[in-house]
């Protein structure tokens, strides 16, 4: 069974062969992330999970570059995303 947080804050159980499907609102699935720091290998490997787990839209609170060494390739990866950026202090 599975759980769904519903309009009025409380929680209601999703349970598909009883739940009418025109009363449904549509959900969409977000990623979080925040201090990448220009490590784009592990930023890869996020991605690729967010893509599998069918993620629509990023939200990067910040510090994308700074310490590591590939600040370019980061941004080059995020640009395919749905995103909405926070600058961040790096």
């Amino acid at each position: 069974m599975l759980w769904a947080g519903c309009d009025d804050g409380g929680e209601e159980a999703l349970d598909d062969t009883k739940h009418d499907a025109t009363n449904r609102t549509p959900k969409m699935k977000l990623a979080l992330l925040g201090d990448i720091h220009g490590n784009a290998d592990a930023l890869q490997v996020v991605l690729a999970a967010a893509s599998l787990s069918g993620v629509e839209k990023l939200f990067v609170m910040g510090d994308l570059i700074g310490y590591y060494f590939a600040p370019l390739k980061v941004l080059e990866l995020l640009q395919s995303w749905d995103s909405h950026l926070v600058r961040g202090n790096h």
